[in-house]
């Protein structure tokens, strides 16, 4: 079984792909709704919420775990964190993606401020390549618009919220964006008008991928079954995640730390 967490829905992104990467594995995914959002948190706090999930999933059978949450991704990085199982982060896969894709050597950052201030996708990306320019611009209002559901394209809130935050990459001409949360993928319609052209880089979808690689053959067998755990609000998740898996799901309610 795997584990794959987040603070809130976003981690389904990741989910989804992950699944159809390996629709037999069984996978217990966890939504810390509780404290949503990681990103306006101290990494001491973050890191003990990593901590926590990472139990938790543990506790539920999971033998292998994908950190579905850039904020938690860089803080795991930067803290050197270690666990009794392999863990998986999408920092990484997502710089190495993003360093593939450019083709004028620019790439933007967009995040929560926690993750555009730890800068461990700027830090990847200069480890992969010196000649790799990059500008972060934190976005802290996507995830509460994608947590309420508010992601529809022609909708004029989120488009005015991403034609205020985007506005810098348009001086800098990155071609290529990494969307660094898994709630933000959500809004890649909305994105994609501000900034057409660029190139996005799905963190979920580079996390699920590098998932794969480093589980066995074996380790991704099993019925398919999902488990869907939340901290608080399991209704309201329910019905968030129905719409953005496009299909119906009913979450439990979890204790996490104890």
């Amino acid at each position: 079984m795997t584990g794959i967490f987040d603070s809130g829905v976003g981690g389904l992104s990741a989910m989804k792909a992950a699944r159809a990467m390996m629709p037999r594995c069984d996978i217990v995914y966890l939504g810390d709704t509780a404290r949503v959002p990681y990103g306006t948190r101290s990494n001491a706090q973050i890191k003990k919420y990593i901590a926590e999930d990472i139990a938790f999933l543990e506790k539920s059978g999971a033998d292998a775990v994908l950190i579905a949450c850039a904020t938690a991704s860089s803080v795991y990085i930067s803290e050197k964190m270690q666990f009794d199982i392999p863990v998986t982060e999408v920092i990484t896969p997502s710089a190495l993606l993003a360093a593939a894709a450019t083709k004028n050597g620019r790439v933007g950052i967009i995040g929560t401020t926690a993750t555009v201030e730890n800068r461990a996708f700027e830090n990847k990306l200069r480890q992969i390549s010196d000649k790799i320019v990059t500008t972060a611009v934190p976005c802290p209002l996507f995830v509460p618009l994608v947590e309420n559901g508010l992601t529809d394209e022609s909708d004029p809130v989120p488009n005015e919220i991403a034609r205020r935050y985007l506005a810098p990459f348009i001086t800098f001409g990155c071609d290529t964006l990494i969307l660094g949360c898994t709630h933000f993928p959500l809004l890649s319609g909305v994105i994609s008008k501000q900034l057409p052209g660029v190139t996005l880089i799905n963190s979920g979808e580079a996390g699920a991928s590098a998932l794969f690689r480093a589980l066995s053959r074996k380790s991704r067998s099993g019925s398919g079954s999902i488990r869907y755990c939340v901290s608080d609000a399991p209704d309201k998740f329910s019905v968030t995640a129905s719409r953005i898996l496009g299909e119906k799901i009913e979450a439990e309610e979890v204790e996490i730390g104890r």
